[in-house]
């Protein structure tokens, strides 16, 4: 169960500084795969912003919680 807090939590991470840093990045990635998987929506990369802050807040508080409940 902890490691897929972990896992899930460092996937949100990463996809969230792809949307505030590397927009172009998602892009290439939705190419791909958009051959096997629908499109990512354009709403998203529109609103890459706010999505990459929520996705990283995301991210930070399930680190926090599978950190807390560790150390229990």
């Amino acid at each position: 169960m902890m490691i897929l807090i972990i896992l899930i939590a460092l996937l949100a991470l990463i996809f969230g500084l792809l949307f505030l840093f590397s927009p172009q990045t998602l892009k290439k990635m939705n190419k791909k795969a958009s051959q096997v998987i629908s499109k990512t929506d354009d709403a998203f990369l529109k609103n890459r912003v706010p999505v990459g802050i929520i996705l990283l807040a995301g991210s930070l508080i399930m680190f926090y919680l599978a950190i807390t409940i560790m150390i229990r």
